[in-house]
């Protein structure tokens, strides 16, 4: 997930979790996830994304991980479908044989690759 070099759009990025940036070196720092103790079938959400350059550019993504104390469990990238409507979108989660319960969910959604 980088930046768009083009127009000098920056990605967007709404996520669980928390975000610093260190303003001396630049450095950004994601701490993705929150407290989950579940093991869901699926998780569907609605979204709307319109691409503000080329929309073979820039693209929409969702990013979602499953963690547990042994590591994750479950991790997907998708595209978003750029559109002016609202979509409904679910990903089905599909578990190794014997995994634990999830200990924390990451999700978040991007503007850019």
């Amino acid at each position: 997930m980088n930046t768009p070099s083009t127009l000098k759009y920056s990605a967007g990025r709404l996520f669980l979790g928390s975000y610093s940036y260190d303003h001396s070196t630049g450095a950004e720092v994601y701490n993705e996830g929150y407290p989950f103790v579940s093991r869901p079938a699926k998780m569907t959400f609605q979204y709307k994304y319109t691409s503000k350059v080329d929309p073979s550019i820039d693209k929409g993504y969702v990013k979602v991980m499953l963690k547990s104390d042994e590591g994750i469990i479950f991790e997907t990238y998708q595209e978003l479908d750029n559109t002016t409507n609202v979509l409904t979108k679910t990903i089905e989660f599909n578990y190794p044989q014997n995994c634990k319960k999830a200990t924390s969910i990451c999700v978040m959604f991007c503007s850019s690759k």
